[in-house]
Parts: C-alpha cells; sequence; structure tokens
C-alpha cells in the first residue's frame, strides 16, 4: 500500500493525475467533498484568508480559488 501511495502522489505532483488526487481523498476523508473540506479547513489554519478548496484535484470549479499571497503560504508549508 505504501508503494502505491508514493507512486500516487508522484503522479499527482508530476502529471496533475486527477484519477490519484480523487482516489486519495476518498481514501482519507470517504469523499472528495469531504476531503476538500479538509484542505479549507487546513488553509484556514495556516493564514489563508482568500483560498477555497472545491475538489481535491484542483480542476476548474466556480468555487475553487486562491490569491497569491495564500499560494505562498501554502507552498511555504509544503
Amino acid at each position: 500500500f505504501r508503494r502505491v501511495l508514493f507512486r500516487s502522489l508522484y503522479a499527482i505532483m508530476l502529471e496533475s493525475a486527477n484519477e490519484c488526487a480523487n482516489a486519495i481523498a476518498e481514501h482519507i476523508s470517504g469523499s472528495t467533498e469531504e476531503f476538500a473540506n479538509l484542505m479549507n479547513q487546513r488553509a484556514a489554519e495556516l493564514g489563508c484568508t482568500n483560498t477555497h478548496f472545491a475538489n481535491p484535484s484542483g480542476l476548474p470549479n466556480e468555487e475553487h480559488y486562491t490569491s497569491a499571497h495564500d499560494m505562498a503560504l501554502i507552498t511555504s508549508e509544503a
């Protein structure tokens, strides 16, 4: 399982493998929607004030937005 997880994370970071992002989200939270809620909670903990995630993959969605400042906070944490 650990090897599959690392390969999936690698695919998400380098190949934008949206299906891997969704699979990991469903495994961790039970649904992509609940995982997006966790992402929003974490962003708020980091001090992001203009960020809302609508899905774990970053695919276009009208409710999915961030700012350059918030992205810098997120990137710094990563």
